[in-house]
């Protein structure tokens, strides 16, 4: 009984908030019907001047389809009197504590910039619905609550990410969940029992463009990302779902906090090369090194990659470069667990050469 009374308490404040937003919005905002349900108790709210969505209330979303678009998305039968909409006027939203669940398609290809979990300490999120952020091409970053178990379908494929923190408290993440995305690596928590097909590090193009990955996708267009890392603990490997992720998909897998190898110097030699020397690792098989006109190894230059067989090797020039350029190069060892190559992370910094001779 008294859970029913706390719904309707915080059912009935989200109204409240609604209503009084609305009172203070100008005239023309108000007649553009900027505000409705979105959930048996939950409540939406766009306020044009922050150019923010607010998602108050409490339990589960509705879910929305292409042929069911999210009210934001349309929010006037006639055209005159609706604001001078599109996806690119909502840059922020805000999810209230008590949700839940986030809908299918809920925010699906807006330009929105960030989303904020009303105090994040606190909230009930449990479930974030298919293709709830695909096609977020503005969408950086997004920090998720520690409530959150379960990751669906599509849920972030093809947002423009640059990287992407997985909670402690998630068990399951759908099919395609990140692919398209562009950031290159992903912690996987031992608390995650399940990671479906091509969740990360994977995208579908041809000599087109590029498309979403699913299970009509042609084998030819399906492609890595490349460089990806899946990071997993380092003891008790072979069995953690990070290695048999990255062991099926044919991933890099890199021990958590493992430090790679120090380098000892990096030069410029003759024929336009870079002389890498570094040292020695007890536990290697061999090393992994990686060099590029970019500080950041940044998925839009090009990276290259030498693969050093033998522990004993501490050595290596790289392939001729170009003149005047700047270079950064690091190195990583690997060993095998399980017939399956596992990192160390790169060296912490990774030494600049400009190619003079």
């Amino acid at each position: 009984m008294k859970d029913k009374v706390k719904k309707y308490l915080i059912s009935l404040l989200a109204v409240m908030i609604i209503i009084g937003a609305m009172l203070i919005m100008p005239v023309t905002a108000r007649a553009a019907k900027v505000s409705g349900k979105c959930g048996d108790s939950i409540f939406w709210l766009y306020n044009e001047q922050k150019k923010t969505l607010i998602i108050a209330g409490s339990g589960k979303m509705y879910d929305y389809s292409y042929h069911n678009d999210a009210p934001w998305k349309h929010m006037a039968e006639n055209p005159d009197e609706a604001l001078k909409y599109d996806d690119s006027q909502i840059d922020k939203v805000i999810i209230g504590s008590e949700v839940t669940y986030i809908g299918e398609e809920a925010f699906s290809g807006l330009l929105i910039y960030e989303v904020e979990f009303d105090n994040i300490a606190s909230s009930k999120l449990e479930s974030i619905g298919e293709y709830a952020f695909s096609y977020c091409n503005s969408l950086d970053s997004i920090k998720l609550p520690s409530s959150l178990k379960k990751i669906g379908k599509h849920a972030f494929s093809n947002s423009a990410f640059s990287s992407f923190t997985i909670p402690s408290s998630c068990k399951e993440i759908g099919d395609y969940a990140f692919s398209g995305c562009i950031f290159t690596r992903i912690e996987i928590p031992n608390t995650v029992k399940k990671v479906g097909k091509y969740a990360f590090g994977y995208r579908a193009y041809n000599t087109d463009d590029d498309y979403t990955l699913d299970d009509s996708t042609p084998k030819k267009d399906i492609h890595k990302v490349p460089g990806f890392d899946v990071v997993g603990p380092k003891s008790g490997i072979a069995s953690s779902t990070a290695f048999k992720y990255a062991k099926k998909y044919k991933l890099n897998y890199v021990m958590k906090g493992v430090k790679g190898p120090k380098i000892k110097s990096a030069a410029n030699v003759k024929t336009r090369r870079i002389r890498l020397k570094w040292n020695k690792s007890g536990s290697a098989s061999g090393y992994h090194i990686r060099y590029s006109t970019s500080k950041k190894f940044d998925i839009y230059t090009t990276i290259k990659y030498i693969t050093v067989k033998g522990r004993k090797t501490i050595s290596r020039k790289t392939a001729q470069l170009k003149k005047n350029k700047t270079y950064y190069i690091t190195v990583r060892y690997y060993k095998y667990v399980g017939g399956k190559k596992c990192y160390s992370e790169w060296w912490k910094t990774a030494k600049k050469v400009k190619i003079k001779k």
